[in-house]
């Protein structure tokens, strides 16, 4: 369990690190030039739905971490499944207690990743 913990916390700094290199030193890039105009052009008409990939470090970060986190456990609980054991062998306690633990894996991944990208932005300065 508490392995778990730390694969959450790592992946969420994880995230961060992504995050920051993605906002501030690709944008930066001529060679991705073309990738910044697509997202400066789709912003304007629909800023709720691209400004997480083209806006702040903090936003794409934690929901980098989130669907990253989200999409990889699922291939894990997929992988996880035998040939056998299609149905829940669990009662409804304990697969709520396990929806709760991975809920709170998800916000740890996520705060973590939303930490990480504020520390590491007030460390180099890059704001």
């Amino acid at each position: 369990m508490i392995n778990q913990l730390f694969t959450a916390i790592l992946w969420g700094f994880s995230s961060s690190i992504i995050g920051v290199v993605y906002m501030n030193i690709l944008s930066k890039e001529e060679y991705f030039a073309w990738w910044w105009q697509y997202g400066a052009r789709y912003e304007r008409t629909k800023p709720n739905l691209f400004k997480w990939v083209w806006g702040c470090v903090i936003c794409f970060s934690g929901r980098f971490a989130l669907f990253t986190f989200t999409l990889f456990t699922i291939l894990a609980f997929l992988a996880s499944l035998q040939a056998n054991s299609w149905h829940f062998s669990y009662g409804w306690i304990e697969c709520i207690g396990k929806g709760l633990f991975w809920l709170f894996k998800a916000v740890l991944c996520v705060s973590s990743a939303i930490l990480g990208a504020v520390a590491i932005e007030k460390t180099l300065k890059l704001q």
